[in-house]
């Protein structure tokens, strides 16, 4: 019994950790950075026909945000097609709502070049007004004026991603 509660904390501790990583920037300023889990479809194989964006990750810094103060989130893409990007996107983000109409925040996304495997992160700042205590989500929506024809592949559907955090 006393090796399997051993056993059960490394295993919350090593969970714990993947979680919770140094971003350069975090590492820059002091800060920790919050690695959430995105919940969307799971990534997908490469595509042999086109180039194909997906979400990889989301990092919200500071972790956590404190209430009324602005926090950075930045969303990592990757081409999983084997065909070269060949035009720059926007990555919208909204706050506690469904991606649609405006965005509360947009970042341009460098993704033209983006070659197979290749990996490029949209940064973007939240305004204080939105940190509140509780339970907060983000959506997240990358390529958002459709930019890069994905119909090769897995289409648009895979554009989307969400994750939740607190604000204490």
């Amino acid at each position: 019994m006393r090796g399997k509660l051993l056993w059960m904390a490394v295993a919350v501790a090593l969970f714990a950790s993947l979680l919770v990583a140094q971003s350069p920037v975090a590492a820059r300023q002091g800060h920790r950075a919050a690695v959430i889990p995105v919940a969307r479809r799971p990534l997908q194989q490469s595509c042999s026909a086109g180039p194909d964006l997906q979400i990889r990750r989301i990092i919200v810094e500071p972790d956590p945000p404190g209430v009324g103060q602005s926090f950075n989130v930045h969303v990592e893409i990757i081409n999983e097609g084997i065909v070269t990007g060949t035009v720059d996107t926007w990555t919208y983000l909204f706050v506690d709502r469904v991606p649609s109409g405006s965005p509360d925040v947009q970042s341009y996304a460098p993704s033209g070049g983006l070659v197979a495997g290749q990996v490029i992160t949209s940064h973007m700042t939240v305004s204080g007004s939105f940190a509140t205590p509780g339970w907060h989500t983000i959506s997240v929506l990358i390529d958002a004026l459709d930019e890069v024809d994905e119909t090769a592949c897995s289409g648009e559907g895979n554009n989307e991603g969400a994750a939740s955090f607190e604000i204490q």
